[in-house]
């Protein structure tokens, strides 16, 4: 079992290391990052053509000292990519993204999110021989980190009974909300159910999680990210639309730039194709 909890990024790539994909784990923390309150999101019209268009911004606000790199490393992309007084544009954001983490942000996994997991004993880099001919870096989960992934497993098959629940037994999706936290972003089923789930806050801070209590907030946090600390009602419903239309355009800049070369564990500086 980790040392502390992992944040929902880390908690991604442990499920599957090799195929979990560095830019859906860079979403992820700037999800995370909004409900925490380290980054906010605003959303402004523009006139168009034949009708108004919707751009979301991004701006920082503060970051914790205790923040782990993957998440300094999202604020200061976001920084960077922020213009004066409004802050950043998705383009900008995936253009400052490639600039610092790779093409396909393959160093988001690669220096952040693996060395992470490693130092938690969660999982374990090998060498590995690729059609006899050169060596490439792989990783493999360790024991304990099977058994942290089967437990994140777990909590995610709970989490997905909570749009039932929220009709037939909401102490019962307020228990399990608090003990998923941010697990919930890595279940893109639940969107449609965050402003929902926002009214679950105040019995998430007055009670206690299912699962042997929602951890202490904070940055590192799979039971947390708490519903003390984790707020979705900061993702409004209409600036929240908008910025998945801006994360297809985000995805749509990585497809038309150099090879993002798919979700595997290797490529890049691990010496296989050219994977996430």
């Amino acid at each position: 079992m980790a040392a502390s909890p992992l944040s929902p990024a880390e908690a991604f790539v442990l499920l599957d290391p090799r195929q979990s994909s560095a830019r859906e784990a860079f979403k992820i923390t700037l999800l995370a990052m909004i409900a925490q309150g380290a980054l906010k999101m605003s959303e402004t019209e523009r006139p168009g053509l034949f009708r108004n268009t919707k751009t979301v911004f991004i701006r920082t606000i503060d970051l914790p000292p205790d923040a782990p790199g993957h998440v300094e490393s999202v604020f200061d992309v976001i920084q960077q990519a922020s213009k004066l007084g409004r802050g950043a544009e998705m383009p900008d954001i995936g253009r400052v993204a490639r600039q610092a983490l790779g093409s396909g942000l393959t160093n988001f996994k690669k220096n952040l999110l693996f060395p992470a997991l490693c130092s938690r004993g969660l999982l374990k880099a090998e060498n590995d021989r690729v059609l006899w001919l050169f060596n490439r870096v792989v990783h493999e989960h360790t024991p304990a980190g099977l058994i942290e992934r089967n437990r994140v497993e777990a909590t995610l098959a709970r989490a997905r009974r909570l749009p039932a629940l929220l009709d037939s037994n909401p102490a019962e999706a307020a228990a399990i909300a608090l003990a998923a936290g941010g697990l919930l972003l890595l279940l893109p089923e639940l969107k449609s159910y965050y402003g929902r789930l926002a009214t679950l806050r105040a019995a998430g801070d007055a009670g206690s999680s299912s699962d042997g209590g929602g951890g202490e907030g904070g940055w590192n946090a799979t039971d947390a990210f708490p519903l003390s600390g984790f707020d979705f009602g900061s993702f409004d419903s209409h600036a929240f639309s908008a910025l998945d239309v801006d994360f297809g355009s985000f995805d749509s800049s990585f497809d038309s730039s150099v090879g993002d070369g798919g979700g595997g564990d290797g490529g890049g500086g691990d010496g296989g194709g050219g994977g996430d």
